[in-house]
C-alpha cells in the first residue's frame, strides 16, 4: 500500500510541470545523442546554450494548447493582454479600425510561430523569397540595406512586411535585403500565407481592404525608377492621380522658374559686370538642364505607367476570372 501510495504522489509531482517534463526529456534526448555519436566540445556547448536559451518555447507550446481550450471571448481578452503590443507594432495592422483590432490580433497571435535564431544565423537572405514577416521579441541584429547603412533590430523591430504582396499578386518577391543575427534572437513570425487566410474569410473587410492598398502602393514602387521613389514616401501621395499631379506641378515650377530667368535677363539694367553677366548665363544653364532632366524622367514614368496599367489590367481580368470561378462553384 505505501508503495502504491508513494508511486501516485511521485506521479502526481512529476506531473505538475509537464513543459519542464519535456524539456528534460528533450534535453536527456540530446545528450545521449552527442555521446553516441561522439560530438566534439565545442559542439556540445553550442548544442546545449541553444536548447537551454529555447527552455521557454516548451512553456510556450503548452501555454497554446491552454489557450484553446477557453472561449473565443477569454481567449480574445487573453490574446489582447498578451499580444496586443507587439501585433500592433506592425505597421500594416496600425491603420485597422478599432472594432476590428481585437479579434484580428486574436487570430494573428493563434497563427504565429515562436522562432529562436544563434548568433551569426541570417534571418534573410538577399534574393530571398518574401514568404514570412518577423518580429523581434529579444536580442539583437543587423539589417543590410544596398546603399544604405545598416540598421539595427532590437526588441520590437519588424521586418518582412512585404508579405503582403501576397494580396495582390500571386508571383513571389525577391527580398534587396538581408538581416544577420549579432546575439541569440527570439522572434514572433508570421506567413504570408496564414496572413492571407485570416484576411480573406470576410471577417475583417476594412483591415483587408487598408492592406490592399499598402500592398499595391509597395508592388507599384518596386516598378519605379530611383527618382521616383522618394516621391512614394510622401505622405500626401496616395494614388497615381496624386503622383502624376506632383509630377506636372513640377513640371509648371520649372516652366516658371524659367520664365522669369528670361524677364530678368530681358531686362537687365545698363552696368551689369561680366562676372554678373557670367552668374546670369550659369543659373540659365542650371535651369535648362534641369528642365530636360525631367522631361527625360517624365517620359521614363509614362513608360513605367504603361507597364503598370498593363499588369493592373491582367491582375484585375485574373480577379474578375477568380471571383466567377468561385460564384459557379457556389451556385
Amino acid at each position: 500500500i505505501y508503495a502504491i501510495m508513494i508511486g501516485d504522489v511521485a506521479n502526481v509531482i512529476a506531473n505538475l510541470d509537464e513543459a519542464g517534463n519535456e524539456y528534460k526529456r528533450v534535453m536527456d534526448n540530446l545528450n545521449n545523442y552527442m555521446e553516441s555519436n561522439h560530438f566534439e566540445a565545442d559542439l556540445k556547448i553550442k548544442l546545449r546554450s541553444y536548447f537551454q536559451h529555447c527552455k521557454t518555447l516548451f512553456a510556450n507550446t503548452y501555454y497554446r494548447a491552454t489557450l484553446m481550450k477557453m472561449s473565443p471571448v477569454l481567449r480574445g481578452e487573453v490574446a489582447n493582454h498578451e499580444n496586443g503590443g507587439w501585433v500592433l507594432q506592425i505597421s500594416f495592422f496600425k491603420s485597422s479600425p478599432k472594432k476590428e483590432q481585437g479579434n484580428l490580433i486574436t487570430e494573428i497571435s493563434m497563427v504565429m510561430d515562436s522562432v529562436v535564431f544563434v548568433p551569426g544565423d541570417s534571418v534573410v537572405s538577399r534574393g530571398g523569397l518574401n514568404r514570412d514577416m518577423f518580429v523581434v521579441d529579444r536580442g539583437m541584429a543587423v539589417m543590410n540595406l544596398p546603399g544604405k547603412m545598416p540598421n539595427f533590430l532590437s526588441m520590437g523591430s519588424v521586418f518582412g512586411e512585404d508579405i503582403v504582396l501576397a494580396l495582390v499578386t500571386d508571383v513571389p518577391q525577391q527580398r534587396t535585403f538581408q538581416v544577420v543575427t549579432m546575439t541569440y534572437l527570439d522572434c514572433h513570425s508570421l506567413s504570408g500565407r496564414k496572413l492571407q487566410q485570416i484576411l480573406t474569410t470576410g471577417t475583417f473587410p476594412e483591415t483587408f481592404r487598408s492592406i490592399r492598398r499598402v500592398a499595391l502602393k509597395l508592388l507599384l514602387r518596386s516598378y519605379f525608377p530611383d527618382f521616383l521613389k522618394k516621391h512614394m514616401d510622401n505622405p500626401e501621395i496616395k494614388t497615381l492621380h496624386d503622383l502624376v499631379l506632383h509630377l506636372t506641378g513640377s513640371v509648371r515650377e520649372v516652366d516658371i522658374a524659367i520664365e522669369q530667368r528670361v524677364e530678368e535677363g530681358g531686362m537687365a539694367p545698363q552696368g551689369l559686370t561680366p562676372e554678373q553677366m557670367n552668374q546670369i548665363s550659369q543659373r540659365f544653364e542650371v535651369v535648362g538642364r534641369g528642365q530636360k532632366e525631367l522631361e527625360y524622367n517624365m517620359k521614363t514614368v509614362v513608360s513605367e505607367m504603361k507597364t503598370v496599367r498593363r499588369d493592373l489590367y491582367e491582375w484585375q481580368k485574373k480577379e474578375e476570372e477568380l471571383r466567377k470561378e468561385d460564384a459557379e462553384k457556389e451556385a
